[in-house]
């Protein structure tokens, strides 16, 4: 059984209410707190509307369900070697239960996927969205291959009838249609509901289909007659989901009233009525025998039912949040369970043990950085953690855990055999990325280290704090070489020189500063942005210095004559990273109005401007090879765009602030991308002004 469900009822506000609180959180960052920090720092721009253009207030709350990253619904493959979500954040994943890795993900809905269901035969998912549609996805190919559009309003379940010739659609506008899935049109629209329709299930033999509905009632439809057999009016609260067991003789409703009710689908008579959670039932689920009921609650627990005693088996406990779908596997030895503390869980039905955890970064991403070799992207997050995953697979390789607070930047060494990070517990750790290991731990700064960098021979890694200092550090001896001071603000980014000989630092201070390595002296202090400088990337011929900033633009900068070259103009709000070409002759700039800017070094133009990300883009980065940019944003992704066609190829979790590549594939990185964040309970200051890519921390 597919369903999906909608628990922000007015009553039942809480859930709600932790949804706004999580919102105005992001609010707070982005707007309120601004104002507080120095006034360069921020132009009016910056600050985003409370309501996006060409919505209401009363669209608010919609967007506040949609923004959450909750897992409303989980499907198995028939064959149960894939589970398929749809989350809040507009996506529908495939993940191998064999490997437990992500395998895909689909991208095309506007707003929060709320219900998936695979065809019998296992080659199509569809997905049910809040924008309204249904969208049809070739799992084999990855295709999108149709979108039904009809209802009115959200729509809040889908389900492929046993044949797989008819797809029911549940929706928010009180409907139930159903549509030929072979012809694309439209067959019927059952109405009768009086209130939105949250979940339906077809009958085993196809010729019956259950809704049910916040009216407080299931209904029974007949299929091939079009017409209303019966309505079941038990519940004293809201149906959120229906299932059917797989005789079909039985009917299973869980409720907000917090219980799960069993009717007799022939005399039409209430069979039982099961009591045990704490708070509403927002998934039921027969196993494939029909002798377990699987339920999932507000309560954040999953309870397995004894259909035939109606005793209660097993509660599993382990989600932080409530879970909203649950799904066993073809065999029934597993049940999968999908909460909004974005997990998914896989449990086994007989040891009664968690099997697994599906779960990306637990928080905001802070920093991207590809390998020099380009078949590794690392992530450093608020979650303490550095993860690494393969480019060509997008699995998740390793996770890298010992920081005690966020991990604001990381870098790779030029051989790729080690990665350094940044973090907000004042430290540089320095990793094996062969053997998984923690080499060295490198304590000096007083305060978050923001950014760090390899030198082009990897003897040396510069860092970058919130103490108005760089530190340089001998990776071999694992001694500190020298302290950099003059900064009178903290620094956000610094990038060596493709020699090596000189370091690029850039501060909260609205400056550029450039150091000699060798000679530990300050060579040119850069002035001309008129807000903070929230990222600098030197050129492959080392010539030429590009800095973004606060105000809006990105400046060149000649490093020999010192002199401003150029100054590009197209963003609406801050340009939070600047990345050149492998080749030097392209630069990409991230910005705050969502958007990532292609310019022509040589011609001083614009080239192209990729859209998708809906929030800051805070970093970007090119792949040694220069035919693929890589960009993190506060929308919770990382999307990778090929160069030549301008195209999106893939889109992998994430967000991010940090982090650059050098014309030969060593990471330039620069850790903050720009301002200075409170993170909530913590006295220091948190990320940058284009801060994060996670939204469960906004």
């Amino acid at each position: 059984m597919e369903k999906a469900v909608d628990t922000q009822k007015l009553h039942d506000g809480i859930d709600t209410l932790a949804s706004s609180l999580t919102r105005l959180a992001s609010l707070f960052t982005k707007v309120i707190l601004p104002l507080l920090l120095p006034l360069q720092l921020f132009a009016s721009s910056a600050l985003p509307p409370l309501v996006p253009e060409g919505e209401s207030l009363a669209d608010f709350p919609n967007r506040i369900i949609d923004e959450r990253t909750m897992y409303n619904s989980i499907a198995f493959s028939p064959d149960g070697k894939t589970l398929a979500s749809g989350s809040g954040d507009s996506t529908v994943k495939l993940w191998d239960t064999q490997t437990k890795r992500l395998v895909y993900t689909f991208e095309g809905h506007n707003r929060s996927v709320s219900s998936v269901s695979f065809s019998p035969d296992g080659k199509t998912l569809a997905s049910g969205s809040r924008d309204s549609t249904i969208k049809i996805w070739d799992t084999q190919t990855k295709r999108l291959l149709y979108t039904f559009e009809g209802h009115k309003s959200p729509i809040l379940s889908v389900s492929f009838s046993p044949d797989g010739k008819t797809l029911a659609s549940g929706s928010d506008d009180n409907t139930i249609k159903l549509w030929n899935t072979q012809t694309k049109r439209l067959l019927y629209t059952f109405a009768g509901h009086k209130g939105r329709v949250n979940s339906i299930s077809f009958g085993p033999d196809g010729k019956t289909l259950a809704s049910g509905s916040d009216d407080n009632t299931i209904k029974l439809w007949d299929i091939q007659g079009k017409h209303l057999l019966h309505t079941f009016v038990d519940h004293k609260d809201w149906v959120l989901s229906v299932s059917f067991s797989p005789d079909g003789k039985t009917l299973a409703a869980g409720s907000l009233d917090n219980t799960i009710k069993l009717w007799d689908t022939q005399t039409k008579h209430l069979i039982y009525s099961f009591e045990g959670h704490n708070g509403s039932v927002l998934s039921v689920s027969f196993s494939p025998d029909g002798k377990t009921l699987a339920s999932g609650s507000d309560d954040n627990t999953t309870k397995l039912w004894d259909t035939q005693t109606k005793h209660l088996i097993y509660s599993f406990e382990g989600h932080n949040g409530s879970v909203l779908s649950v799904s066993f596997s073809p065999d029934g030895k597993t049940l999968a369970s999908g909460s909004d503390d974005d997990t998914i869980k896989l449990w086994g039905t007989r040891t009664k043990r968690l099997v697994y955890t599906f779960e990306g970064h637990k928080s905001s991403v802070h920093s991207v950085s590809f390998s020099p070799d380009g078949k590794t992207l690392a992530s450093g997050s608020s979650d303490n953690t550095i993860k690494l995953w393969d480019t060509q697979t997008k699995h998740l390789v390793y996770t890298f855990e010992g920081h005690k607070k966020l991990v604001r930047s990381i870098s790779f060494s030029p051989d790729t055999k080690k990665l350094a990070s940044g973090s907000g517990d004042n430290t540089v750790k320095l990793w094996d990325t062969q053997t998984k290991r923690l080499l060295h731990t490198l304590m000096g700064h007083k305060d978050w280290v923001n950014s760090v960098s390899f030198s082009p021979d990897g003897k040396t890694l510069a860092s970058g704090s919130l103490d108005n200092t760089i530190k340089l550090w001998d990776t071999q001896t694992k001694r500190l070489l020298y302290t950099f001071e003059g900064h009178k603000n903290p620094v956000l980014s610094v990038s060596f020189s493709p020699d090596g000989k000189s370091l690029a630092s850039s501060s909260l201070d609205n400056t550029i500063k450039l150091w000699d390595t060798q000679n530990k002296r300050l060579l040119y202090t850069f002035e001309g942005h008129n807000r903070s400088v929230s990222s600098v990337s030197f050129n492959p011929d080392g010539k030429t210095l590009a800095s973004g900033s606060s105000d809006n633009t990105i400046e060149l900068w000649d490093t020999q004559t010192k002199r401003l070259l150029h100054t590009f103009e197209g963003h609406n709000n801050l340009v939070l990273s600047v990345s050149f070409s492998p080749d030097g002759k392209t630069l990409a700039s991230g910005s705050g109005d969502s958007t990532i800017k292609l310019w022509d070094t040589q011609n001083k133009r614009l080239l192209h401007t990729f859209t998708g990300h809906e929030d800051f883009v805070n970093s970007v980065s090119f792949s040694p090879d220069g035919k693929i940019l890589a960009s993190s944003s506060e929308d919770n992704v990382i999307k990778l765009w090929d160069t030549d066609t301008k195209k999106l190829l893939y889109t992998i979790i994430g967000g991010v602030n940090g982090n650059w590549l050098s014309h030969n594939g060593k990471i330039f990185q620069r850790g903050d991308d720009g301002s200075l964040l409170l993170e909530p309970g913590d006295k220091g200051l948190q990320s940058a002004l284009p801060k994060t890519f996670d939204k469960s921390n906004d």
